[in-house]
């Protein structure tokens, strides 16, 4: 069971989201959880910038190592690319928190414009970043995560799958917010 509170407070330029995972049945069960902030235009354009306290950036794919030393910028369009996925290890502040955004400085003639998230590592240890940077297809997304991406089975494989017992509960929490200059 997932009960989910959206909440924001009147003008303020952000929402909060808030989960809470139980596991209602009588077994063990399989428990990840993302969350998929996809990104589009006039945030993405050519130029625009992932800013992650990142402590290690793996990429995915070998078609994302390729451009690994430029993770936290987004090029102009590229006919048929393919998505670059990267997980990132983030530094956190004491407590968990961290704060990730994506931005674009040259929004609005140089006034900028970008998108924050606020949530706690100690819940969400992965982030997982995906460029998809093709003439038609030019998004980002940037997803909180419990796990990689790649499946139940490689994430058993690896000893990161989280299983919930009978009665357990996860709780996530998640700020997005809009910065405006």
């Amino acid at each position: 069971l997932v009960q989910r509170r959206i909440s924001a407070k009147l003008g303020e330029n952000k929402i909060l989201v808030e989960d809470v995972v139980t596991n209602e049945g009588f077994e063990p069960q399989d428990h990840m959880m993302l969350y998929h902030v996809n990104l589009g235009f006039p945030l993405v354009d050519e130029g625009a910038e992932y800013i992650f306290p990142s402590e290690e950036v793996i990429p995915r794919t070998d078609l994302a190592a390729q451009h690994i030393d430029t993770w936290s910028q987004f090029p102009a369009p590229i006919p048929h690319e393919q998505e670059w996925v990267y997980y990132h290890r983030l530094k956190a502040e004491a407590d968990g928190t961290v704060w990730v955004a994506f931005i674009n400085r040259d929004f609005g003639g140089g006034q900028g414009l970008g998108l924050y998230l606020r949530y706690n590592i100690n819940a969400l240890p992965w982030l997982v970043q995906w460029k998809m940077c093709a003439q038609g297809h030019y998004v980002t997304g940037i997803e909180p995560s419990t796990n990689q991406v790649d499946g139940r089975t490689r994430e058993r494989q690896e000893g990161r799958l989280i299983v919930l017992q009978p009665g357990e509960q996860r709780r996530y929490e998640l700020e997005i917010g809009v910065l405006t200059n």
